[in-house]
Protein backbone atom coordinates (compact mmCIF):
# COMPACT_ATOMS: atom_id res chain seq x y z
CA UNK A 1 0.00 0.00 0.00
CA UNK A 2 1.39 3.26 -0.88
CA UNK A 3 2.19 5.62 1.95
CA UNK A 4 -0.12 8.58 2.10
CA UNK A 5 1.20 12.30 2.08
CA UNK A 6 -0.61 15.26 3.55
CA UNK A 7 -1.00 17.75 1.08
CA UNK A 8 -0.03 20.57 4.24
CA UNK A 9 3.87 18.42 3.56
CA UNK A 10 3.36 19.71 0.16
CA UNK A 11 2.93 23.59 0.28
CA UNK A 12 6.81 24.01 -0.36
CA UNK A 13 6.97 22.27 -2.96
CA UNK A 14 7.67 24.23 -6.23
CA UNK A 15 5.50 21.77 -8.59
CA UNK A 16 3.14 20.30 -5.99
CA UNK A 17 2.76 22.40 -3.74
CA UNK A 18 -0.92 23.87 -4.83
CA UNK A 19 -2.41 20.79 -4.36
CA UNK A 20 -3.41 22.01 -0.69
CA UNK A 21 -5.47 24.85 -2.43
CA UNK A 22 -7.14 22.65 -5.17
CA UNK A 23 -7.91 20.36 -2.74
CA UNK A 24 -9.78 23.11 -0.65
CA UNK A 25 -11.31 23.96 -4.28
CA UNK A 26 -12.21 20.57 -4.86
CA UNK A 27 -15.74 19.74 -5.94
CA UNK A 28 -15.45 16.67 -3.50
CA UNK A 29 -17.27 18.84 -1.06
CA UNK A 30 -20.88 18.86 -3.33
CA UNK A 31 -20.67 14.67 -2.47
CA UNK A 32 -23.68 13.62 -0.20
CA UNK A 33 -22.59 13.56 3.30
CA UNK A 34 -22.13 10.14 3.97
CA UNK A 35 -19.17 10.17 1.21
CA UNK A 36 -18.07 13.64 3.20
CA UNK A 37 -16.56 12.30 6.35
CA UNK A 38 -13.59 14.97 7.35
CA UNK A 39 -11.50 11.35 7.68
CA UNK A 40 -12.67 10.68 4.09
CA UNK A 41 -12.11 13.88 2.22
CA UNK A 42 -8.49 14.18 4.10
CA UNK A 43 -7.11 10.70 3.20
CA UNK A 44 -8.44 11.07 -0.21
CA UNK A 45 -6.03 14.10 -0.75
CA UNK A 46 -3.37 12.56 1.49
CA UNK A 47 -3.74 9.25 -1.14
CA UNK A 48 -3.67 11.94 -4.18
CA UNK A 49 -0.56 13.51 -2.89
CA UNK A 50 1.11 10.14 -2.64
CA UNK A 51 0.32 9.21 -6.48
CA UNK A 52 1.75 12.43 -7.48
CA UNK A 53 4.47 12.30 -5.60
CA UNK A 54 5.02 8.62 -6.85
CA UNK A 55 4.58 9.83 -10.11
CA UNK A 56 7.10 12.24 -10.19
CA UNK A 57 9.70 9.69 -9.10
CA UNK A 58 8.53 7.72 -11.97
CA UNK A 59 8.17 10.25 -14.46
CA UNK A 60 9.15 13.25 -13.25
CA UNK A 61 7.68 16.32 -14.30
CA UNK A 62 7.11 15.94 -18.07
CA UNK A 63 3.23 15.86 -17.38
CA UNK A 64 3.46 19.70 -16.40
CA UNK A 65 5.28 20.73 -19.44
CA UNK A 66 2.11 19.26 -21.63
CA UNK A 67 -0.16 21.33 -23.59
CA UNK A 68 -3.83 21.89 -22.20
CA UNK A 69 -5.12 19.60 -25.51
CA UNK A 70 -3.12 16.61 -24.29
CA UNK A 71 -3.66 17.15 -20.06
CA UNK A 72 -7.55 16.88 -21.68
CA UNK A 73 -6.86 14.13 -23.66
CA UNK A 74 -5.12 12.31 -20.75
CA UNK A 75 -7.67 12.87 -18.92
CA UNK A 76 -10.49 11.30 -20.82
CA UNK A 77 -8.66 8.12 -21.44
CA UNK A 78 -8.65 8.07 -17.38
CA UNK A 79 -12.40 8.39 -17.49
CA UNK A 80 -12.86 5.72 -19.76
CA UNK A 81 -10.56 3.61 -17.87
CA UNK A 82 -12.63 4.40 -15.06
CA UNK A 83 -15.89 3.28 -16.59
CA UNK A 84 -13.47 0.11 -18.16
CA UNK A 85 -12.39 -1.10 -14.59
CA UNK A 86 -15.85 -0.90 -13.42
CA UNK A 87 -17.32 -3.39 -15.84
CA UNK A 88 -13.74 -5.08 -14.90
CA UNK A 89 -15.12 -5.26 -11.52
CA UNK A 90 -18.72 -6.11 -12.01
CA UNK A 91 -18.27 -9.43 -14.47
CA UNK A 92 -15.47 -10.31 -11.60
CA UNK A 93 -17.85 -9.86 -8.97
CA UNK A 94 -19.92 -13.05 -9.87
CA UNK A 95 -17.41 -14.77 -8.93
CA UNK A 96 -18.47 -14.07 -4.59
CA UNK A 97 -20.72 -16.68 -3.37
CA UNK A 98 -23.51 -14.76 -1.57
CA UNK A 99 -25.70 -13.25 -3.94
CA UNK A 100 -26.22 -9.49 -1.45
CA UNK A 101 -22.54 -9.07 -1.40
CA UNK A 102 -22.53 -9.85 -5.34
CA UNK A 103 -25.28 -7.36 -5.78
CA UNK A 104 -23.69 -5.14 -3.80
CA UNK A 105 -20.53 -4.70 -5.18
CA UNK A 106 -21.59 -4.83 -9.26
CA UNK A 107 -24.10 -1.59 -7.70
CA UNK A 108 -20.92 0.01 -6.52
CA UNK A 109 -18.86 -0.71 -9.58
CA UNK A 110 -21.90 0.47 -11.87
CA UNK A 111 -21.51 3.69 -9.81
CA UNK A 112 -18.25 4.01 -10.76
CA UNK A 113 -18.77 3.56 -14.53
CA UNK A 114 -21.16 6.15 -14.65
CA UNK A 115 -18.33 8.42 -12.63
CA UNK A 116 -16.04 7.79 -15.87
CA UNK A 117 -18.96 9.15 -17.62
CA UNK A 118 -19.30 11.79 -15.71
CA UNK A 119 -15.77 12.69 -16.11
CA UNK A 120 -15.58 11.94 -19.53
CA UNK A 121 -18.13 14.51 -20.34
CA UNK A 122 -16.14 16.80 -18.46
CA UNK A 123 -13.53 15.91 -20.04
CA UNK A 124 -15.51 16.64 -23.29
CA UNK A 125 -16.15 20.52 -21.77
CA UNK A 126 -12.74 21.28 -21.32
CA UNK A 127 -12.28 20.22 -25.01
CA UNK A 128 -15.10 22.78 -26.11
CA UNK A 129 -13.66 25.73 -23.78
CA UNK A 130 -9.90 25.06 -25.48
CA UNK A 131 -11.77 24.82 -28.62
CA UNK A 132 -13.46 28.75 -27.95
CA UNK A 133 -9.98 30.16 -27.10
CA UNK A 134 -7.63 28.50 -29.41
CA UNK A 135 -9.45 29.79 -32.78
CA UNK A 136 -8.57 33.31 -30.43
CA UNK A 137 -5.19 32.60 -29.14
CA UNK A 138 -3.99 29.29 -30.08
CA UNK A 139 -0.83 29.63 -28.73
CA UNK A 140 -2.30 30.17 -25.15
CA UNK A 141 -4.00 26.40 -25.43
CA UNK A 142 -0.54 24.84 -26.73
CA UNK A 143 2.22 26.74 -25.00
CA UNK A 144 4.08 25.12 -22.28
CA UNK A 145 3.34 26.29 -18.21
CA UNK A 146 5.72 28.98 -16.95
Amino acid sequence: MTKLIDTADLRDDPVLGGLHAFRQLSLFQALPQPVRSKRCEQEYWQAVAARLVKGREEYGERAFGFSLTRLADELGCEALDLAGWGYILHACARRLPGDVARVEIQGLAVKLAVLGQVASELVDEVHRTLALFESEDNAMVDAPPL
